[in-house]
């Protein structure tokens, strides 16, 4: 697992910014989107890519609350397609990153999901690490 660390010196500590090459690290839990049946009907395929970000917010009392984003990015894909992993992604649970027994603050990290038609029928395959190969 790749990790790249960004120091953070702002009001309230040194903390971390933490680029993940792996979301293994900070998923819990995690829903597999459903292959939407328009798309299977249509033979719709293709990889949906989002990038993942938490982020602690100062809040005025002196605690943080934690925030979390889920943006599509990569190519474009078709939309049943996105809209499928996006509810699935909604989901997930997210843990706390720690460098050298230090939570970071922000991390960063990206999940993909290849939507595909096989023999066998349609399948979702969920990628921690990096965007898949195409297999045709």
């Amino acid at each position: 697992m790749c990790v790249m660390i960004q120091p953070l010196v702002e009001k309230g500590g040194p903390g971390f910014h933490v680029f993940l090459c792996d979301a293994g690290a900070v998923a819990v839990t995690r829903i597999d989107p459903v292959y939407p049946a328009d798309s299977v009907r249509s033979s719709e395929e293709g990889i949906a890519e989002f990038a993942i970000s938490r982020a602690e917010i100062p809040r005025g009392d002196g605690n943080a609350k934690e925030w979390v984003s889920i943006q599509p990015s990569g190519p474009p894909v078709p939309w049943h397609l996105q809209a499928a992993a996006q509810a699935a992604l909604k989901q997930w649970t997210w843990k706390q990153y720690y460098f050298e027994d230090h939570p970071a603050r922000d991390w960063y990290t990206q999940v993909y999901f290849r939507f595909e038609i096989t023999p066998d029928g349609p399948r979702v395959r969920t990628f921690l690490r990096e965007p898949p190969k195409k297999s045709r």
